[in-house]
């Protein structure tokens, strides 16, 4: 591990000029986020946390048929969803990029006044509203999604208008995220790849897609999608990322009749063969897996093992997988960067810039 480190850190020292040439479009959820942890005791001077989520699911299967009250300690009020997370990320490596998404209209929600100077925020609607639950463990997201659901592919075009294929001509990245909260995502992705991109001039686009948990859609909707994703190999190199959960839940439903039980590189490769792209990334809260033509690459992160901060880990991750591929860095150095992302940002908090990144893995 220690030469990938070394050659990441060089790599980065020497690009930060050619950082500042890219640009980049993400969209189009949005949040408000409410970091919350739960309080498990309290007394007149001190209380504890639940600190795993089985913990906690213990005392809420405990109260069925009984009811019960579990009180939540706010943390933080902040900007949130997969497209202003990772457009914020991506602001503080320094890429320019365009924020298509929902921050509040007409007016910005203040939350989204605090993106990064290298964000360009357009927003189309008004955010949703989630309760993070956060655990040493993992956290659960309760969202509230009402205001997504008229976004659909003509409501877009009339919001961003002749912009967008603007923003899209301009932008060496192109990510596409939380299919799975947007009602009508597969008409939206679906439209920007019939009806923008074959106008537009070649160039080397990548183009990024993030589906999120899968669990609510239907298999048919899980194809259909993943049948566009393929699609977009017309138009540049394909990405398509999830981490260890979203990948499970997509290996059942495409593959829901087996035998025995793959490991989850296993159900990668298969996952990868399902469909028509150039990269798959699963990124565990441990490690990261590529899978590509060539093989499967696997690189081993460093367990944050008292985060101060989960949500929003796996978006972290994916602004700096994207930086590297940008760059054109090794499979290896990108998937070391997105480690690094992450790793910096759950462990201090926030978005670490170039600099960040480096220090992080000079510490690793």
């Amino acid at each position: 591990m220690e030469a990938p480190v070394k050659q990441l850190i060089e790599s980065l020292k020497n690009s930060r000029e050619e950082i500042q040439k890219y640009n980049a479009l993400v969209g189009f959820d949005g949040f408000v986020d409410f970091i919350q942890r739960i309080i498990k005791t309290r007394d007149l001077s001190s209380f504890s946390y639940y600190s795993t989520i089985e913990e906690f699911g213990h005392d809420v299967s405990a109260a069925a048929g009984k009811s019960g009250q579990f009180e939540l300690l706010n943390q933080e009020v902040k900007l949130g969803g997969n497209a202003p997370i990772m457009s914020n990320a991506l602001g503080h490596l320094g890429i320019h990029n365009y924020c298509l998404a929902s921050l509040g209209y007409p007016d910005l929600h203040p939350v989204f006044k605090h993106l990064h100077k290298n964000v360009e925020a357009i927003s189309i609607s008004e955010p949703g509203m989630t309760n993070a639950l956060e655990f040493d463990d993992g956290k659960l997201i309760l969202s509230e999604l009402s205001s997504f659901a008229l976004m659909d592919w003509p409501y877009l075009k009339q919001k961003s208008g002749v912009h967008l294929a603007e923003m899209i001509s301009k932008s060496k990245l192109i990510a596409l995220v939380d299919w799975a909260n947007i009602n009508h995502a597969n008409d939206i992705w679906k439209g920007i790849q019939t009806e923008i991109l074959p106008k537009l001039t070649q160039a080397e686009r990548i183009f990024f897609f993030d589906l999120c948990d899968p669990s609510k859609k239907s298999k048919e909707d899980l194809e259909n999608i993943l049948h566009t994703i393929s699609q977009y190999r017309l138009h540049g190199k394909v990405v398509l990322g999830m981490n260890e959960n979203e990948a499970n839940k997509i290996y059942q439903q495409l593959f829901p009749v087996t035998t025995v039980t793959p490991s989850l590189a296993e159900k990668g490769k298969l996952i990868f063969q399902y469909l028509n792209i150039d990269l798959l990334l699963i990124h565990p809260v441990d490690r990261a897996l590529g899978i590509h033509n060539e093989g499967i690459v696997e690189v081993q992160g460093k367990l944050v093992l008292k985060p101060k901060i989960s949500t929003g880990g796996g978006d972290n991750f994916n602004a700096g997988l994207c930086l590297g591929l940008m760059l054109n860095l090794s499979l290896e150095e990108s998937m070391l960067a997105g480690i690094a992302t992450s790793g910096s940002y759950v462990s201090h908090g926030y978005s670490p810039d170039v600099d960040g990144i480096i220090r992080y893995l000079e510490e690793w």
